[in-house]
């Protein structure tokens, strides 16, 4: 996954639980959907809304459910990008903590999105290098 740019390839396969470089890069492939899509901070929206847009593009397989790739929202909100707030079952509205930044990590050359409250730390775990 190192030097894989374009932070899709993976993904679909981290949805079905293939494998931890897979989740890792489905991981980043929806924080570049925040940036791309959300990077507002008056905007409200939801997991669904993430995740339609990572079908429409192909990061994920059709068939898959937010109840697929939860975990990986949760640890969105963990890691001070977004916050939850509110729940409906299984949809989250979420906000971001601020504005979301694009930059190029100098270890892993991986494309990578962090939030400007965001510890300055590469968010792809295989890598975690200083930014």
């Amino acid at each position: 996954m190192a030097g894989d740019s374009d932070g899709a390839t993976g993904a679909a396969d981290a949805a079905s639980g293939n494998n931890a470089d897979a989740s890792a890069a489905l991981g980043l492939e929806m924080r570049r959907t925040i940036f791309e899509n959300f990077n507002d901070l008056e905007l409200r929206f939801t997991n669904d809304e993430v995740l339609d847009i990572m079908r429409k593009k192909g990061a994920v397989d059709d068939t898959c459910d937010v109840c697929d790739v939860e975990s990986d929202f949760t640890s969105l909100c963990e890691s001070g990008l977004v916050r939850n707030i509110a729940q409906n079952f299984n949809t989250m509205w979420l906000r971001l903590f601020d504005v979301v930044d694009e930059m190029k990590c100098g270890a892993c050359s991986q494309t990578v999105h962090l939030g400007r409250a965001e510890e300055r730390a590469c968010p792809n775990p295989g890598c975690k290098a200083p930014l």
